[in-house]
């Protein structure tokens, strides 16, 4: 059952939840199964799409389980109570298949049954994914993906041997296929290291949401360990499902919080520390720290003018010096901890290097200096020169990590502290060669320059070192700025679950409520990034004529629409979508019993951004199967139907009698009266809504006059079958043929279907009139198209 954000708080705070791995994901089942839903869609008409599916079972020498055509679609999970299992189970929708049943007799394959699925049937094959293999290391494609060739326990309509054939079957035609065409991608794991959160490997579980019985809805719940991570367990049936039932919740992030803590102080310093890689260390029984193993602090390419009062022959000047520093980069390599003393978290900074600075003017308020020492020819060369000198400065902050209210890291205190300063030697300025009027150069230089030089070079290792003056960027101002506040956790924790884990399509994490009970909980939901939507519905199934509406959700997103066939309609056939209001082609435009269109709807600001829709259109609205049967007299046959409509109110009727309502009935085969060799049969099925019928037809064989023993060869074309009668002890030409069921000729012992695309089978009758011993009657069964025929009852070797 799922639990309220209290329930799970209270549970969250008994100890931690994560068993060992660094970050858990859980997702709503619903929306992992619209991504995987709309990954089907778009690449239905692409060569990404499954190839149809076809091949035979054997079930002993002389039975087989035929399936041809099969078009399999929109991948959906089944949600498993038990976290522990490594199993995920998968429906997949059959878009269209041919089911066969067939027996090996007189030394050929003979059709037994035929079913037809897709249309409205909505028939799936069932499977269960190896989610151990879908897992696994980030590798160079950080894709998280359900991988088809991974399957077993399969089952699907009309399959009755065992479970374990269908399933190698299917396997078989699953593992030849690429890589992008089995499998399913559900997001990708970030392969960069994002604030110490960097993917080496996951897992992946389902989880039932469990509100009763009949509840279908769970969720997806990703186990991720990062560098430096330790690897986890998984839990048992007793693990909570983690999203809350009280809100717009739709996700949960569960995060250790010593590396999420970390991660923060890695995010502020990322602001101060350029080009920073951080590493992670951990030691048995101890908190986990990090060192700086890469990055500088830049100091730019700046001026900056100094002011100091002296006094000098007999009054005081203002005396400024201009400074100019190069941009230098301070290598933080080795020399930044961060780690936990005493219940606190500190961080500790060792900044040294050497600066280059110059001077690149003095003068004082009246501008007397700086005219004697340019008029009067003073030698500025060695003054001038720019000069480098060395420095060491620590910094210490400590910080208590806070879990109420707004989760944070409240910085306590910060101390910097000088073990070098800066304290450059600048060029002397020589005297000229010859005096003048005004007094002494000498004397100038000693009692004026030389100790206004003295006081602005204490002035400058006081500047570069001071935080908050305005044109100037000091050794503290990134520190100050950056570091010495609190440091809150929500924003950035969004962003770090972001981009750790994208889905496909754009759809993000997007928190909206963090908890600090133990580990970290953020809960949240999926939400998709700016622009994207999705279109509803976003599968559907519609009878040839009919319209219906097309929406892009949310209804503020403006969108352009377009429609596409690709299958079963035929060519040239217009196809138009307007305002979301789509009218599907009429039966005598499709050249199947079911026809694939796609809806894309693209955003008009973004066109790179799509959503798509597919649509099934059907000629009718009411199928049954199976579509032949053959049985033996006395035998209880099954038949079932489905409807657009109301499957309750479906009216069955055999040999002219009504025999049943709803959607399944059983009917009893004819008696062995001993006069005829088989008998056949209409069973019908009629939709009081809509008044369509839909036919089975029925064939008894009796067993005191056994049918005669015919076979038909296929030309290479498939455009006719030769039918044999060399079995009998009868000449060719004393036959009657007769179609019986389905579309096209028969004259001369050669059957012809016609251009009827929509037909599924043909039953031809034969008649030899022997006289005195009576007519012997026979049959063929032939599959449409005729080629699909020879290929599911040649002779091959299993």
């Amino acid at each position: 059952m799922d639990y309220s954000t209290e329930e799970l708080v209270k549970w969250l705070g008994e100890e931690s939840r994560l068993l060992g791995w660094d970050m858990v994901f859980f997702f709503d089942g619903g929306k992992i199964n619209a991504l995987l839903k709309q990954t089907s869609i778009r690449r239905f008409n692409t060569a990404d799409r499954l190839p149809p599916i076809s091949g035979f079972i054997s079930n002993g020498a002389d039975y087989r389980f035929a399936l041809s055509n099969c078009n399999l679609t929109l991948p959906r999970l089944i949600f498993d109570v038990n976290l522990a299992g490594n199993k995920a189970h998968l429906l997949m929708t059959i878009a269209e298949a041919n089911v066969y049943s067939l027996m090996y007799k007189s030394q050929q394959w003979q059709v037994r049954q035929l079913d037809v699925l897709g249309g409205v049937q909505h028939a799936d094959l069932s499977l269960d994914i190896d989610l151990e293999a879908s897992g696994g290391h980030v590798d160079e494609t950080d894709t998280i993906s359900l991988d088809l060739s991974e399957t077993e326990n399969f089952s699907m309509p009309c399959y009755t041997g065992e479970t374990r054939l269908l399933t190698e079957f299917f396997r078989q035609k699953f593992s030849a296929l690429p890589d992008e065409q089995r499998q399913f991608p559900i997001g990708h794991l970030s392969k960069l290291n994002v604030d110490l959160h960097r993917p080496v490997s996951f897992s992946l579980r389902t989880q039932a949401r469990g509100r009763g019985p009949t509840d279908v809805e769970g969720a997806v719940v990703l186990f991720v360990d990062m560098k430096d991570g330790a690897g986890g367990n998984f839990p048992g049936a007793d693990y909570k499902y983690a999203i809350p039932n009280d809100g717009d919740y739709s996700a949960t992030v569960l995060f250790n919080t010593e590396r999420l803590l970390l991660a923060q102080f890695v995010s502020a310093l990322s602001r101060v520390i350029k080009n920073a890689e951080f590493e992670l260390l951990r030691r048995d029984g101890d908190l986990p720290k990090v060192v700086c193993k890469a990055g500088y602090i830049t100091l730019p390419h700046q001026w900056v003018d100094e002011t100091v009062a002296i006094p000098a022959f007999g009054t005081h000047w203002t005396v400024t010096g201009t400074f100019e520093f190069l941009e230098a980069n301070i290598d933080m390599a080795d020399a930044l901890t961060i780690s936990n003393v005493d219940d606190q978290w500190k961080m500790s900074l060792s900044m040294r290097g050497n600066l280059t600075v110059g001077f690149s003017n003095i003068d004082d308020a009246t501008g007397e200096i700086r005219n004697r020492l340019v008029f009067e020819d003073f030698d500025l060369d060695d003054f001038l020169a720019r000069v480098q000198a060395d420095f060491h400065y620590e910094a210490e902050l400590t910080y208590s990590f806070d879990p109420e209210g707004v989760t944070q890291l409240v910085c306590e205190s910060y101390e910097f502290s000088e073990r070098v300063g800066f304290q450059p030697v600048f060029g002397d300025i020589k005297p000229p060669p010859a005096r003048d009027s005004s007094g002494s150069a000498s004397e100038f230089l000693a009692y004026l320059v030389k100790p206004a030089m003295g006081l602005l070079r204490q002035s400058l290792r006081k500047r570069l070192t001071s935080f908050g003056t305005s044109g100037f960027v000091s050794l503290q101002d990134g520190l100050v700025e950056n570091l010495k506040t609190n440091l809150i956790f929500e924003s950035r924790t969004s962003k770090i679950a972001s981009d750790v884990l994208r889905l496909n399509f754009q759809s993000i994490f997007t928190g909206t409520k963090l908890l600090a009970p133990h580990d970290i909980a953020f809960f949240g939901k999926v939400n998709p990034a700016a622009g994207y939507f999705n279109v509803s519905p976003m599968e559907t199934t519609l009878l040839a004529g009919k319209t219906t509406k097309f929406e892009a959700e949310p209804a503020w997103a403006r969108v352009r629409w377009s429609v596409e066939a690709v299958s079963g309609i035929a060519e040239g056939v217009p196809l138009s979508i307007n305002g979301g209001f789509f009218t599907a082609p009429s039966a005598s435009d499709m050249t199947k019993s079911c026809a694939h269109l796609l809806v894309t709807a693209t955003n008009i600001l973004i066109p790179a951004i799509q959503s798509k829709a597919l649509i099934t259109v059907v000629r009718e609205m009411l199928q049954a199967n199976p579509a032949v049967v053959v049985a033996q007299a006395g035998r209880n046959v099954d038949f079932n139907a489905w409807t657009l409509g109301n499957p309750a109110t479906l009216q069955w009727r055999y040999q002219d009698e009504p025999v049943g309502t709803g959607q399944a009935v059983t009917v009893t085969s004819p008696a062995d009266t001993g006069t005829v060799a088989y008998v056949v049969e209409e069973i019908q099925v009629t939709d009081p809504e809509s008044q369509q019928t839909s036919t089975c037809v029925l064939i008894t064989e009796m067993g005191q006059l056994t049918p005669m023993t015919l076979s038909a060869t296929v030309d290479p074309a498939g455009t006719k079958a030769v039918l044999d009668v060399s079995q009998t002890p009868f000449p060719p030409e004393g036959f009657n043929w007769e179609v019986r069921y389905g579309p096209g000729s028969v004259s001369a012992g050669v059957y012809t279907p016609g251009i009827d695309e929509t037909a599924r089978f043909a039953l031809i009758s034969a008649t030899f009139d022997s006289g005195d011993y009576g007519v012997f009657e026979g049959y063929v069964l032939l599959v449409l198209p005729l080629a699909e025929h020879r290929n599911i009852t040649s002779v091959q070797a299993d």
